[in-house]
């Protein structure tokens, strides 16, 4: 008998990587990812997300990365590309 896979969608703000919280879960995002693709593509591609949210982090209400001198408005670009549409 076919096994029904499990599903798990959440949208959280992991951006504070100081939080214990969003360690703990991105920890247990990866063991899960890990399960199931033990070849680790997904978890190259999260380790890449987690590089450009370091880059793109907000300060002081911008963005560390973009705003350079023209105080580009946190989140930039980037971060909505990456988290895609929002709710209004």
């Amino acid at each position: 008998m076919a096994q029904t896979p499990q599903t798990l969608t959440v949208k959280l703000d992991l951006s504070d990587t100081g939080s214990q919280i969003a360690q703990y879960i991105r920890q247990e995002i990866k063991n899960r990812v890990a399960a199931i693709d033990p070849q680790g593509v997904a978890g190259t591609v999260a380790d890449a997300i987690d590089r450009v949210r370091t880059l793109h982090r907000q300060e002081y209400g911008c963005c560390a990365e973009c705003t350079h001198e023209s105080g580009v408005v946190w989140p930039c670009a980037t971060i909505r590309a990456i988290d895609g549409p929002t709710e209004h």
